[in-house]
């Protein structure tokens, strides 16, 4: 059985830090902290630096999305997409825009 996106992304997520980890000797919070230690010390290029980056964003979405709000940000999108016009006196509209 093959493994979800959200599960590959976790799994990469834990590898690669605790390999630059190890590589390092160093303690990281994240991907993107290990990312700018990385190409500030010449072993890791931009391209990579971004890329690393761009996976410890996907993690921190994907350990903090909830139904509740991936459902009011598809609200939201349909509301801004339909031509309605969007106010945001809505709470529930703007605390979804603002947290996703």
């Amino acid at each position: 059985m093959s493994l979800s996106a959200e599960a590959l992304i976790l799994q990469l997520h834990g590898a690669l830090l605790r390999e630059l980890a190890d590589a390092t000797s160093q303690d990281f919070a994240g991907l993107e902290q290990a990312a700018r230690f990385c190409r500030r010390n010449k072993l890791i290029d931009n391209n990579t630096a971004k890329r690393l980056a761009h996976l410890d964003h996907a993690f921190n979405y994907v350990r903090h999305i909830t139904k509740v709000k991936a459902d009011l940000f598809l609200s939201f999108i349909r509301e801004l997409t339909s031509g309605k016009a969007f106010t945001p006196d809505s709470q529930s509209h703007a605390a979804a825009a603002d947290e996703l």
